[in-house]
């Protein structure tokens, strides 16, 4: 019975964190560093891109997790550094994120293209306990502002 548990456990961790999540079209937003936000328009319709949400985590201990959910383009940096532009034309000099949400509720996240590559933004950084005791604290969210691109990976490495 343990057995079948661990697997159940371990299922549910590969299915949730370590994969990508579905193809779909969300809605591009201008950002600046201090959160002030205005939805990136054309032809009075709001920008969307189209790709698939990815969740990128990384095991920092046993049971400990980083985690973060992003959109990959199916386009390349190009694209990205073209909506950046956009942005700061339309919204002024301050407004240098091009960010992805579904909805004016729904968190802020990154584009990203291939090899877990994303664009700057201000995201939220995922910080999971699987198996943690009651005096723990099982999650937790780290808001991050950065200023150029970066790999997943690499910057991960760095917990």
């Amino acid at each position: 019975m343990k057995i079948k548990f661990i697997y159940l456990i371990l299922f549910i961790i590969n299915t949730f964190c370590f994969q990508s999540i579905f193809a779909e079209t969300t809605e591009v937003f201008c950002a600046t560093n201090d959160k002030k936000w205005e939805w990136l328009r054309s032809n009075n319709q709001i920008v969307s891109v189209n790709g698939e949400w990815v969740l990128f985590s990384k095991s920092i201990t046993n049971n400990r997790y980083l985690s973060l959910r992003y959109f990959k383009i199916d386009a390349d940096w190009s694209f990205i550094e073209n909506l950046q532009k956009e942005c700061i034309k339309k919204f002024g000099p301050s407004y240098i994120f091009a960010q992805v949400a579904d909805s004016m509720f729904s968190d802020w996240f990154l584009l990203g293209v291939s090899n877990n590559s994303v664009a700057k933004g201000v995201f939220e950084l995922n910080n999971r306990c699987v198996f943690c005791s009651r005096n723990l604290k099982p999650f937790s969210i780290i808001r991050i502002n950065f200023y150029d691109y970066f790999n997943l990976e690499k910057y991960f490495n760095e917990f």
